[in-house]
């Protein structure tokens, strides 16, 4: 009986053909392959050729099909360069082989060193009617050359040739990573052009040293629902007032990620009611005030991740006041990244904002489902650990949380507080921090007893979910490694991977005891 449901005689061959490819990869030497099924009948034909040609990493299989292509080797640069030279007027028969397989081509990942001379795609393009790659989706190309930024030279040769209205992806990078300090108001004029080029483009990625322009252009782009900036260097800087005030604007962007956000560079005023669908911003490297202005413009009712890393803080206490910039995103925050740079490093004299206080503007986030901070600060006060009673806070201010971590000496437990909190915590799967002070072990007492009386007294502390805590030292009372071992296995008997990054030992002890 005829059904609406049912497959026709391409779709299936084509699902033989999917399932063949998917099985091929996993042998060594398949006995079937799409390039056997495309030639074992006229059914398997053109499904196979269409997953064969479906992923080219290079133009060059194409370019061997047109047979008015010559093709020589010469040296630039003390490097070799494979340069296609139009021999003759090309007619439209030359085009018959190429148009037969460019067709199906729906991504290409073109990464070179310079060995081919790309030229070759624009002089092309005068040669016909059509895009070169007519049903292209995705494009990724990187250019690992030398002194070789993001220019209209570089677009004009590579890009514009082999874009296409169907284009949904687009990827372009360079290697050198320098700053350029001239303009180039012809790939202003390009990105403004993508918009025509490109009318249905959902993700742009752009990476490599971009010359003085505005990338204000970049607001055109309607469809757009990634944006990837976070490797553009750009004098003085990619993301400014101008660029964030443009880019919010997107009426469908979900996914952004954006370099030096720094406040000296948004200092003119920015919308606040932009990014009206953004999901997930990504932030590398930036200063505390910038961060929070960025933040303070999105009024996406649904942001879920928010990830910030290299971090440039000078003082202690400007943290605390730039973090509640993210409370107006308490209904739906459920990951959030905060990574210091690394150089950024000194010492909390007279600091006394850590622990609890540190976190208070953080914990209206109730949806929090993994949490990472690290804070590269020193900080050595065993009397501002977290209390019992600030633990069992933090558990309650999270109740979904599953991977929490809290690398940083501002954030010290101890170890009453460390129990305390994961016996309130009936959600957290991995548990990292960087201190914990002793508050529960003598080292002059028998250590038999301890061990007898640590269950009366702590536990066992049952949870069925935590499966990783990693403690990067415990301090205080000089306790030897198997004390401490016993009174980690006894009080936490059923966490599967218990370590301690400096004393190293406790992990081998516990692991032996576990195997035992």
């Amino acid at each position: 009986m005829p059904t609406p449901s049912a497959l026709c005689i391409v779709e299936i061959c084509r699902e033989i053909c999917i399932h063949v490819k998917e099985r091929s990869r996993n042998l060594r030497r398949p006995r079937l392959s799409p390039a056997r099924l495309a030639r074992c009948s006229r059914a398997f034909s053109q499904p196979a050729l269409d997953l064969l040609w479906e992923t080219l990493n290079d133009m060059e299989p194409l370019l061997k099909l047109i047979p008015g292509l010559d093709v020589e080797s010469r040296v630039v640069d003390s490097r070799k360069v494979k340069l296609y030279i139009i021999a003759r007027t090309l007619r439209d028969n030359d085009w018959i082989r190429y148009d037969e397989y460019s067709r199906r081509v729906r991504t290409l990942r073109f990464s070179h060193t310079g060995q081919v001379n790309c030229d070759i795609y624009s002089q092309l393009t005068r040669h016909r009617q059509t895009p070169l790659l007519p049903s292209l989706r995705e494009l990724y190309l990187t250019h690992h050359v030398s002194n070789e930024d993001l220019t209209s030279t570089l677009f004009n040769s590579e890009v514009i040739p082999l874009l296409n209205p169907s284009l949904r992806k687009l990827g372009v990078s360079t290697w050198d990573l320098g700053k350029v300090e001239y303009e180039d108001e012809e790939l202003e004029e390009i990105l403004r052009s993508l918009s025509g080029r490109c009318p249905v483009l959902q993700s742009l990625y752009l990476s490599g040293a971009i010359p003085l322009i505005s990338l204000e252009p970049l607001s055109n782009l309607r469809h757009l629902t990634s944006l990837d900036l976070i490797y553009v260097y750009r004098v003085p800087c990619a993301f400014d007032s101008t660029t964030a005030t443009a880019l919010s604007t997107l009426p469908s962007l979900t996914d952004l990620s954006i370099p030096d956000v720094f406040i000296k560079y948004l200092g003119d005023p920015i919308s606040s009611e932009g990014f009206l669908v953004l999901e997930s911003l990504y932030i590398k490297c930036g200063d505390p005030p910038g961060i929070a202005r960025t933040l303070r413009c999105i009024s996406s009712p649904v942001l879920r991740k928010i990830h910030v890393e290299d971090v440039k803080r000078i003082a202690g206490r400007d943290l605390v006041e730039h973090l509640w910039a993210f409370s107006q995103f308490s209904g739906s925050l459920i990951e959030l990244n905060w990574e210091e740079d690394r150089s950024t490093d000194f010492e909390e004299t007279g600091f006394i904002c850590m622990g609890i206080e540190l976190l208070e503007p953080l914990l209206v986030l109730k949806n929090l489902e993994t949490f990472r901070i690290s804070l590269h600060a020193s900080a050595d006060n065993p009397h501002l650990a977290f209390s019992c009673q600030a633990s069992r806070r933090i558990a309650e201010a999270w109740p979904t949380m599953k991977a929490l971590s809290l690398v940083s000496q501002l954030f010290p437990f101890s170890l009453r507080s460390l129990i305390t909190l994961v016996y309130h915590h009936k959600t957290l799967e991995t548990l990292c921090f960087q201190v914990a002070y002793n508050d529960s072990l003598d080292p002059s007492s028998d250590q038999w007893l301890i061990t007898r009386d640590t269950c009366a007294r702590h536990g066992p502390c049952e949870t069925t979910r935590l499966s990783g805590l990693y403690i990067g030292d415990i301090l205080g009372a000089d306790c030897d490694d198997l004390l401490l071992a016993a009174y980690l296995h006894t009080v936490f008997p059923a966490v599967g991977i218990i370590s301690c990054f400096v004393r190293h030992k406790i992990g081998e002890l516990l692991s032996l005891v576990r195997k035992a």
